[in-house]
């Protein structure tokens, strides 16, 4: 049986948040928000999988991870850029002062081994909502959740984001290429193929995207048409991920 929660996270996030807090399904996070007439519309979320921890920095790592994993769904599932979801900071739900989520490290399995949150009803299951569907089945599936994560921690805000957001790109193509070679997915049903040249071709070439390249100084060639715009190649990553989490799930059910 699942107790009250310890603790409380603090959000920010854009427009879009309300209506995925009222969708999500399942017992890995629960986003919700309230309006107060001195500070206006709050945003707060809550998770299971960080009440079992006492220490405020271990608390601090696994909301760094889960908040990847969290934005990794949400962009999938809407291939597209939408406004992130930071956590901010967090508290004691009970009253307490709060502290920043900041963390020097990342846990790549931010998941909890209490058997009772992977209990919920029929109207709380999962995939009620893509989201929450792909976050559950993360935490079964390796090759699901190294995609949230690499997905989730893509940023183009500064441009040290941009310079390795490039990279972060192409984890995603050998991924999934690795993913789909394990289970017997031909990749190439899943992306247009001379897109993904465009794109692999200018990552692995410094002559053409400089040091935002994968890799540095050599003698390639610069190639035919390289991918150069780095939301067209995020676009391209975005659509390629979504037809590869649904392809997997689908593969592993037959």
């Amino acid at each position: 049986m699942l107790n009250e929660h310890h603790w409380e996270i603090r959000i920010r996030a854009g427009s879009s948040y309300m209506d995925l807090a009222t969708s999500l399904g399942g017992n890995d996070l629960s986003l919700s928000f309230e309006h107060d007439d001195h500070t206006g519309l709050q945003f707060f979320a809550y998770s299971y999988h960080i009440d079992n921890l006492q220490d405020e920095k271990a608390v601090a790592t696994r909301l760094f991870s889960l908040e990847a994993i969290l934005n990794g769904a949400l962009r999938i599932a809407c291939k597209n850029i939408p406004c992130r979801i930071c956590f901010v900071s967090f508290a004691p739900a009970s009253g307490g002062s709060s502290r920043d989520v900041w963390s020097e490290t990342f846990e790549e399995y931010p998941f909890s081994n209490n058997p009772d949150i992977d209990i919920f009803t029929e109207l709380n299951r999962p995939d009620k909502h893509l989201v929450s569907h792909w976050i559950y089945l993360s935490k079964q599936f390796e090759a699901i959740r190294i995609l949230l994560i690499y997905v989730g921690i893509i940023s183009t805000a500064t441009s040290n984001d941009k310079i390795l957001t490039w990279s972060t790109l192409y984890k995603c193509v050998d991924t999934i290429k690795h993913f789909c070679k394990k289970v017997g997915i031909n990749y190439e049903d899943l992306v247009d193929k001379s897109k993904l040249k465009r794109f692999t071709s200018a990552c692995n070439n410094p002559i053409v995207l400089g040091v935002y390249a994968r890799h540095g100084t050599s003698n390639l060639e610069p190639p035919n048409r390289p991918m150069t715009n780095l939301d067209e190649a995020i676009e391209l990553i975005l659509d390629f991920s979504n037809k590869f989490v649904g392809a997997y799930v689908n593969k592993l059910r037959r």
